[in-house]
């Protein structure tokens, strides 16, 4: 068990691993939906983070999942939560993402694995006060993490298909409430004038950098 197993870790270093937050059952359903909506959905929206990457912003399984979740993070967190929005992904071989952090709607940010056919799971890595911790998750398997306050980033995938589903949320009455629904008037609709009009993804080429807390980023 890894040091970001242990509970109370989210409380005390940001970042917390909980394993099978996903059922079996839902765990395939999940999978069969991520294959087919990849195969018949064109996304709407571009992707600044990870542009050779399959995304959709808010998808309404997606955004189920988020409040299937929701008792589960605010329980890891210890914070009273209202979601923002969620995004499905699939990544296919060399795939990465630079260091970023997000931006204020993600304030508490849960990603899920879904499906990876991998020789080995593909790491989520997080700069971790300078140290940098790799995260590597199981199908079902989620990192809680405060997305707008811990750098993230992945490098090269080496497999040939990884889905995904992140979540994110804000506290109920904290700084950030404002981002409840990203925006939106709830869950399910589409993005936000003023959520596109949020500050964009920050690159950096060296992955071992530091970043700002201060920096300000577009979602995962």
């Amino acid at each position: 068990m890894s040091e970001f197993e242990c509970a109370s870790s989210f409380r005390t270093s940001g970042l917390e691993v909980r394993r099978a937050v996903l059922g079996d059952e839902t765990l395939e359903l999940v999978r069969h939906y991520c294959r087919i909506k990849r195969g018949a959905i064109k996304p709407l929206y571009p992707d600044n983070l990870c542009p050779e990457s399959y995304s959709i912003y808010s998808d309404i399984l997606s955004e189920a999942i988020a409040t299937l979740l929701q008792p589960l993070i605010e329980h890891v967190s210890g914070i009273a939560l209202v979601p923002t929005f969620s995004y499905l992904r699939v990544y296919d071989r060399g795939c990465w993402f630079a260091p970023h952090l997000d931006r204020a709607a993600c304030e508490v940010s849960g990603s899920i694995a879904v499906e990876c056919e991998a020789p080995e799971p593909w790491p989520l890595l997080f700069d971790m006060d300078g140290t940098r911790a790799a995260v590597s998750l199981a199908d079902g398997d989620a990192v809680i993490y405060r997305g707008s306050r811990i750098a993230h980033w992945r490098e090269p995938f080496a497999g040939d298909y990884q889905s995904q589903l992140i979540v994110n949320y804000v506290g109920r009455t904290g700084h950030f409430a404002e981002w409840a629904y990203d925006g939106r008037p709830g869950l399910g609709y589409p993005i936000s004038a003023r959520s596109m009009a949020a500050p964009k993804l920050i690159r950096r080429s060296d992955t071992n950098a530091r970043l700002s807390s201060s920096s300000k980023t577009d979602q995962q």
